[in-house]
């Protein structure tokens, strides 16, 4: 077609590499591949797993919190003073000075600070698998806006093969109507087909620039939009789909957003045991190592004690602490029933997506046949002048081979969600082997 020299010229024009957004980084590889992306948008430096990151550092700092109760705890104590003694002491001498060592360690609190740590370890365990989760949700994110700029690209191409076909229709009557053999408002209907497929066609350039524009930004590279990206190759056609009931109960078991709500809530209960455990008896040993100026009869150069302290009845500050805890477990709870059922029915909803696009792929694999043979058969009539609906032929099968391109993304994308649903990592299907 005419038009294609002039559109590639300016796609390359307006897909042209931008400014870097950093000086360390490396400018994106052309052509740009899915391996790639990926890499990119799930390095530590991503906003989203930074997140996750800080999450898992809160999580080991309540657990170094949690610790330090039984940690020793030591200080020194250091006196300066001056007294006027009476006339009956000993030491008629003015200097009070003092040095004292003060070291003190909690031998048992009947459960609290084993309470404690347990609900830190759980946080970190949730933590730790909430930024894997979020890693792998990342990967199907960058495949999903991957797959949106091989889609841009093929509807464009299909766009272009139907505005390029009404243009050399619009050409002909056009001529035509120079010799007053077609009517006016033939020749009106004509423009009009063309400038509707020349608008649909501007549109699927501005869909191309919108859609690199959020890869980039999904790989950590805002502004750097990537004129050519390879195919991946994605074994999906023949992966088996197991039955619904074994799905469900993969997900529910496997899933790791699953098991991070189970940690979640096992802290929230914990944490409440501990708070209840806070009435309890405390168990402690404390020395204190002493050096006076001024000797005294009632001054000790050293004291070692064993201190059991019992509380008699619940302050305030405690029953509000109680009552706090309980409401985060049964918010935790609730989160995660939620959670679950939430997970049965987002696996439902893709166990049936995944057989509707098996059907619709079998449809365009016939499909996609037959326009390839009808293409053949008209440029051989277009060649003998037989015909002229080569443009026809050319156009359908541009679209069919967008719609087929489409399903299968859609299935790809279909699989990887289900995967990560099951709790397998939606990586292995971007492998030549598949899983």
């Amino acid at each position: 077609m005419v038009f294609r020299p002039v559109c590639l010229l300016l796609l390359v024009c307006l897909f042209s590499p931008q400014a870097k957004t950093g000086s360390e980084q490396q400018p994106l590889p052309v052509p740009l591949t899915l391996e790639f992306a990926i890499s990119e948008g799930t390095g530590s430096s991503h906003p989203a797993l930074m997140a996750a990151q800080a999450e898992e550092r809160v999580a080991e700092a309540e657990l170094e919190d949690a610790e330090s109760n039984y940690a020793l705890e030591s200080s020194v104590r250091l006196t300066a003073g001056w007294v006027q003694p009476n006339e009956l002491a000993l030491d008629q001498t003015h200097d009070d000075h003092s040095a004292q060592l003060n070291v003190r360690k909690v031998l048992y609190d009947f459960g609290v600070t084993g309470k404690r740590v347990g609900a830190a370890e759980s946080l970190i365990f949730a933590s730790k698998l909430e930024y894997e989760y979020t890693r792998q949700q990342q990967v199907v994110d960058i495949a999903r806006h991957y797959f949106d700029v091989l889609l841009a690209d093929l509807k464009y191409a299909w766009d272009n093969e139907t505005m390029a076909m009404h243009y050399v229709r619009y050409d002909r009557i056009r001529e035509r109507h120079g010799l007053q053999q077609v009517s006016d408002v033939e020749l009106l209907q004509s423009e009009n087909s063309y400038q509707t497929a020349l608008t649909q066609r501007r549109a699927s350039e501005n869909r191309q620039r919108t859609s690199r524009a959020l890869l980039a930004v999904a790989i950590n590279r805002p502004g750097e939009l990537s004129i050519d990206l390879v195919r991946p190759e994605l074994n999906v056609t023949g992966l088996k789909l197991e039955e619904l009931d074994a799905l469900v109960s993969a997900a529910v078991r496997n899933n790791l957003e699953m098991q991070s709500s189970r940690h979640r809530e096992n802290a929230a209960r914990l944490d409440l045991n501990a708070a209840q455990k806070r009435v309890r008896p405390t168990l402690d040993a404390t020395l204190q190592l002493s050096e006076y100026s001024r000797l005294t009869p009632n001054r000790d150069d050293a004291r070692a004690r064993l201190n059991l302290v019992i509380p008699l009845n619940e302050n305030g500050l405690q029953r509000s602490e109680i009552a706090e805890k309980r409401a985060e477990w049964l918010q935790a709870s609730a989160d995660l029933m939620q959670l679950e059922t939430e997970l049965r029915r987002r696996v439902a909803e893709t166990w049936q997506s995944i057989l509707q696009l098996q059907v619709r792929q079998q449809e365009l694999d016939v499909a996609a046949a037959r326009t390839e043979l009808e293409l053949d058969k008209a440029r051989g009539e277009y060649e003998l002048e037989i015909r002229t609906h080569l443009g026809d032929a050319m156009v359908n099968t541009s679209r069919v081979r967008y719609e087929k391109a489409r399903t299968h993304y859609e299935l790809a994308l279909a699989w990887m969600q289900l995967y990560l649903m099951t709790g397998k990592n939606p990586e292995q299907l971007l492998t030549r082997d598949g899983a």
